[in-house]
């Protein structure tokens, strides 16, 4: 039999297993007769225990506690029974329970921990009773899922969520200005993973794309993180990396309060100040603490500096046999001076109507200014005479910019569940929207000498220098003069309105199973707007303005460590914003408006992408002894439609008219998913999954957009053909969860994708008026495969002696291995954005108040972007090679120490060994991008009451 029959074997054993999951629900239903088991469940001092396991002994009946401590198990026959709580860290505890006919026992059941496990669980916020409710909820979901909880995240210098995420098993993350911003689940690009506030769509407050900026939410106003590895029916199926689901903070039955406020120094610049304070409140309250309020927020300033070199790399043909030779054709050397501040705030309420019934509103709002100014020196090499020196051909230029993106998320969700007579009716409302604004951001060129020779440096390809070498003098501000300028005013929204019903239904098929039938339907509507109103502006010459007029009086005497002692990396006379401002403002006709480059570059950038997507699903989870069985199909349903602009320029690149563009896209999937858990033992368990899952593309790729960067020589266009990625998921994990506080893993998976998308595949123009520029486009590829390995060990090493019991590890590592078919070349490179290698260690220490944390975050090198092309000069490795994103280990630590009255004081220290983020093609040789951001420390002080 060929492989193809094999899959088409495989896939009818699926659809025929699946099928009778999901329609033997409604075959038998339960018997009215039965009755319930319901109740709540803590610790000795009150805490609830949210994923407790509670089983009937001698019947296949079992429930998890929810995050209010609260059970129900439904369809228990009349009499007497005796049930049994598990949850790690404690003792199991066995009661006893009478069932009445047709109604519901109703039980408390305090729990009480092991001698060795949880020594430290009398404070809430306690690290380890944060553990072990997320190591409780990883080990009784049907799906594999990473749970991370607010005691773990706020354990180490996390700043954003992304960062947060970045410790978790598989996941890379790609940083920008020295934090988390994107990240990447088992090997896929930022795409391919969706994010959820509370179950709900975020919508993405970037242009055009639909991968969520992360750094615009800080990780201190998040209860949990959950991140799904494989889906279950009733789920978004958008995610065939995987779903990061941010679940917002909840009461518990006591008031409480807790408050942050720290204070820090970023070595760089001469040193950088930064700050942030926060609190939370809530409680429950009322007849019965019926009433559930909530309400937090955190607001950190952040003084943040970046040393940046930006170099060339390319080829020369000298003509001597050689054939093309590596070169540095340029570089800029890049100074940042960021003053970025986070706010975030989070709430909810909510209302128990009966012990099975209850009413929710959760919302989130995050607002991040990333202001700050940029300084650019551009020397660029003239005509080469040896791969190090030039003739006198070459120039420079300096810039200024004022940086002013501000992004801004917020998420509201309203519903209720309702158990009524075992049948459990849930459903919610929600709204989320995205946005970000970059107004009145300049960026100002002034053109300096234009007759320059150089010697260029490449004796450590990490540090190339550009040396004048026929004595032209560019500290020279006068010698410089106004060129050019651009005015930059964006506007980016995302609304994503959303509603979901769903039901529940146990049935019986026999005295030793358990099962339940659930169905349901979900519509959401999104709507991505991208507006542009940039204008570019070209010198005059009346009057010509030289930078000696505008000089600014910012320097950096350490810029780049200061590697050459003043004499090869010095940013030299820099542009002052404001005064540059003031002068153009003085002087108008200084600038003349090129109308042409205006339209041409900002037209195109005008966009509304309407989506809405039906979805409706069944799925059947059946539960046999140690089986649980989990099966069923997501229907899901795209309607999408686009209005864009397109800009038509005659020969000689004059503008002649903008005029709109619109196109629609419609398709439907069906998407089978089953997944297995066998309990191997009461604290072992062995999963295996199959999902289909699919990725839309991003809303701006499927606009006809041209936009020309003639400096760049790069023309990127959009592709109203692409279609969306689909994929089949295939998982195995064998897992075993510590008394003493933790668990080890190990797992494999294996995603092949049809159609998958490579945004920006960049292809030479060799013919026409464009000869000569390269042309970026996303385009699909035929098929691509992406398999890894999974390895795990946490764990609280409370079992050795002495004071050697406070030790702990938490560790992960990842192996990840792919190829991809793409257009135009005959190897089969990696997928973009997959790295080969990732890892977690950490260190930590608990004992008698006194807490420590040190861990290490690595990724390895991954294919940001396709550049290469079959015959392109220097091959895959060489300067034209793919644009690869560097590996990076950072190392990050923190100390706590907890005094009386709730009291404990901090010290963290981030980024310890200052590590280099950036790109390079080809291979490391040839670097375009190398970035520091120097190492931070904070000192600060937590209250909890």
């Amino acid at each position: 039999m060929t492989l193809v029959g094999v899959k088409r074997w495989c896939r009818a054993a699926l659809i025929l297993v699946t099928s009778w999951m999901i329609f033997a629900g409604p075959m038998r239903a339960q018997d009215g007769r039965t009755g319930a088991i319901t109740g709540r469940i803590a610790d000795s001092l009150g805490n609830t225990l949210p994923g407790a396991t509670i089983r009937v002994l001698g019947s296949a009946l079992v429930a998890s506690a929810d995050r209010d401590g609260r059970f129900r198990v439904g369809d228990v026959l009349p009499g007497p029974h005796s049930i049994v709580a598990t949850y790690i860290g404690f003792r199991p505890d066995t009661q006893a329970v009478t069932v009445p006919a047709g109604s519901a026992a109703s039980v408390d059941i305090t729990m009480r921990r092991r001698a060795v496990s949880l020594p430290e669980v009398t404070v809430t916020a306690a690290r380890a009773r944060g553990e072990v409710q997320a190591l409780t909820e990883q080990k009784d979901a049907d799906n594999i899922v990473n749970v991370l909880p607010a005691e773990i995240i706020t354990s180490l210098p996390n700043t954003n969520v992304a960062d947060a995420v970045g410790r978790l098993p598989g996941v890379t993350l790609e940083r920008d200005e020295g934090e988390g911003k994107y990240i990447q689940v088992r090997g896929t690009d930022p795409r391919l993973t969706n994010v959820t506030v509370d179950g709900v769509h975020l919508p993405s407050p970037e242009g055009g794309v639909r991968n969520i900026k992360l750094d615009v939410i800080p990780s201190d106003i998040i209860g949990t993180i959950e991140l799904n590895k494989t889906l279950s029916p009733d789920q978004d199926a958008d995610a065939i990396g995987g779903s990061v689901n941010l679940v917002t903070k909840t009461p518990g039955d006591r008031p409480f309060a807790t408050a942050l406020a720290q204070g820090g120094y970023t070595h760089l610049q001469g040193g950088r100040t930064l700050y942030q304070f926060g609190g939370t409140t809530g409680g429950r309250f009322g007849s019965a603490k019926r009433l559930g309020v909530i309400v937090g927020g955190t607001f950190d300033w952040n003084g943040r500096g970046i040393d940046d070199i930006e170099p060339g790399p390319g080829t020369n043909d000298f003509g001597d046999g050689r054939g093309p030779v590596p070169v540095v054709t340029a570089v800029d050397y890049r100074e940042y001076r960021y003053n970025r501040s986070r706010l975030g705030l989070a709430g909810g309420l909510d209302y128990r109507l009966g012990a099975s019934s209850s009413l929710y509103l959760h919302g989130l709002f995050a607002n991040f200014w990333n202001y700050g100014q940029r300084w650019v020196t551009s020397p660029a090499a003239g005509n080469f005479i040896t791969p190090t020196t030039t003739d006198n051909a070459g120039s420079v230029v300096r810039s200024v910019q004022n940086r002013t993106p501000n992004e801004q998320i917020y998420s509201i969700v309203a519903g209720g569940a309702h158990a009524l007579s075992g049948v459990t009716l849930d459903y919610e409302a929600s709204f989320a929207r995205a946005r970000q604004n970059r107004y009145q951001q300049r960026t100002t060129e002034y053109a300096g000498p234009s007759n320059v020779a150089y010697t260029i440096g490449t004796s450590d390809p990490n540090f190339p220098t550009f040396s004048v070498a026929n004595g032209v003098n560019l500290d020279d501000p006068n010698t410089f003069v106004l060129d050019n300028s651009q005015l930059t005013n964006e506007h980016a929204a995302d609304r994503a309105i959303g509603g979901a019903v769903n039901l529940t239904v146990p049935y019986r098929l026999s005295s030793g199973w358990r099962s339940a039938f659930k169905f349901g339907g979900k519509i959401r509507d999104e709507h991505k707007d991208q507006e542009a109103a940039d204008s570019f502006y070209s010198a005059s010459g009346a009057p010509t303005i030289s930078l000696s007029q505008v000089m600014g009086s910012f320097a950096n005497p350490g810029y780049y460590f200061d590697r050459f002692g003043g004499t090869g990396y010095v940013l030299g006379p820099v542009v002052d914003f404001d005064a540059n401002n003031a002068m153009l403002a003085a002087d108008p006709t200084a600038l003349a408006f090129d109308v042409n480059k205006t339209h041409s570059q900002s037209d195109p950038n005008n966009f509304t992408v309407r989506e809405r997507v039906y979805a409706a699903y069944a799925m059947n989870t059946l539960e046999i002894g140690r089986l649980r069985l989990q099966g069923g199909a997501r229907l899901e349903a795209t309607r999408a439609g686009y209005t864009g602009k397109l800009v038509t320029l005659d020969g000689s690149g004059t503008w002649i008219s903008t005029s709109p563009t619109s196109g629609t896209q419609n398709y439907t999937n069906v998407l089978p998913m089953i997944q297995l858990r066998y309990a191997l033992s009461d604290n072992s368990n062995v999963r295996a999954a199959y999902g289909r899952g699919i990725s839309r593309p991003n809303f701006g790729d499927l606009v006809p957009f041209r936009v020309v960067d003639d400096k760049g020589g790069q023309i990127d266009i959009g592709n109203p053909a692409l279609k969306p990625t689909r994929s089949n998921n295939f998982d195995v994990l064998l897992e075993h969860y510590f008394a003493s506080v933790g668990v080890a893993s190990g797992g494999f998976f294996y995603k092949h994708l049809t159609d998958p998308i490579y945004e920006g595949v960049e292809t030479p123009i060799t013919s026409g008026p464009d000869a000569g520029f390269t042309q970026s486009q996303p385009i699909n590829g035929s098929s691509a495969y992406v398999w890894g390995i999974e390895l795990g060990w946490q764990q609280h090493l409370s079992f050795l002696p002495g004071a050697l019991s406070g030790l702990g590890i938490i560790s992960n590592y990842a192996y990840t291995y792919s190829r991809a078919a793409v257009p135009g070349r005959s190897d089969r490179p990696a997928l973009e954005r997959q790295a080969p290698e990732t890892w977690n260690l950490g260190l930590t220490y608990d004992r008698a108040g006194f807490s420590a944390r040190v861990a290490a975050t690595h990724n390895g090198a991954s294919i940001f972007a396709y550049k290469y092309q079959d015959g392109a000069d220097g091959g895959v490795t060489g300067p034209n090679g793919d644009n690869y994103l560097y590996p990076r280990t950072q190392l990050d630590a923190q100390a706590s120490y907890r005094l009386p009255r709730g009291i404990e004081v901090f010290a963290q220290m981030l980024n310890i060994t200052n590590e280099v983020f950036g790109f390079y093609n080809g291979s490391a040789q040839f670097p375009n991008q190398r970035e520091f951001y120097g190492w931070s420390t904070f000192l600060g002080l937590r209250l909890a009451r």
